[in-house]
Order: structure tokens, then sequence, then C-alpha cells
């Protein structure tokens, strides 16, 4: 049949694996960038969230978020939201126990959970599929 309008399979082939690999580009492409976006916006959501200290100097778990954004030569790329003082993150999201010093062997007090790292985790999954199901036409 495709020799009929003037085209031979091998042809067909290859105008088809060209047509795919540059789709395949375009989408790699589209879906760093949203990567990229999802990921900026996440950490101003987290940010925004996070508690802000009573210390001298407080503020530095708030503005110590970052964005990495790693690709690998299999064509995967993820994004990780951090902070640079990734110590404090478990203990303010979850809550924590503490010593009070007081009395002789000292007193135990509980510092009450903060969450703010598992909501904007759940909302970054969601944005991030619905986006790129945009983009690539998915609905």
């Amino acid at each position: 049949m495709c020799e009929m309008a003037g085209v031979s399979p091998n042809q067909l082939a290859r105008e088809l694996t060209k047509s795919l690999t540059e789709y395949g580009k375009l989408a790699q492409h589209e879906v760093h960038d949203i990567l990229e976006s999802v990921g900026d916006e996440a950490k101003s959501r987290v940010a925004s969230l996070s508690p802000k200290g009573r210390r001298r100097g407080s503020g530095k778990y708030k503005r110590g978020w970052k964005v990495k954004i790693e690709g690998s030569g299999s064509g995967s790329t993820s994004v990780t939201v951090h902070n640079r003082h990734y110590q404090l993150t478990h203990l303010l999201e979850k809550g924590h126990r503490t010593r009070l010093k007081h009395g002789r062997y000292g007193r135990q007090a509980a510092v009450g959970a903060q969450p703010h790292i598992e909501e904007v985790n759940a909302w970054a999954q969601r944005e991030l599929e619905q986006r790129i199901r945009q983009a690539l036409g998915g609905g």
C-alpha cells in the first residue's frame, strides 16, 4: 500500500522515527520546564509555611530552602526541595521531646509539631502530574 503512494516502507519508518524523536525532545524540554516551575513554587510555599524561630538570627531555617534539579543520562529528571538546615526538618515537621534544666535531672517537655513539608509535598506531586498531562495533551 505504501509503495502505491510512492513511499517505501523504509522511508516511512525513517520519517516516523524522526518525528517521534523530535516529539520526545520537545516533551523532555517541556517536562524539565514544568519541573523547574513546580520546584520553585514548592520552595516558596514551604518557606512561607516554615516556622521563623525565636532565637537571635531567627529566620535562617525559613530562608534555607533550595531547589535542586538533577537529570541522569537515561532521560529521567528529578527535582528536590531541601533545606540547608536539614537536621531541623524532621524535628519541626513531626515535633520532638526536649530536656528543660529544672531540678537535678531535668524535666522532659515536648515541642509541638509544626507541619509544613508534607502538605507542600502532596501539592507538588498533584500539580506536577496535572501540568505534565496538560502540556502533553493528556487531559
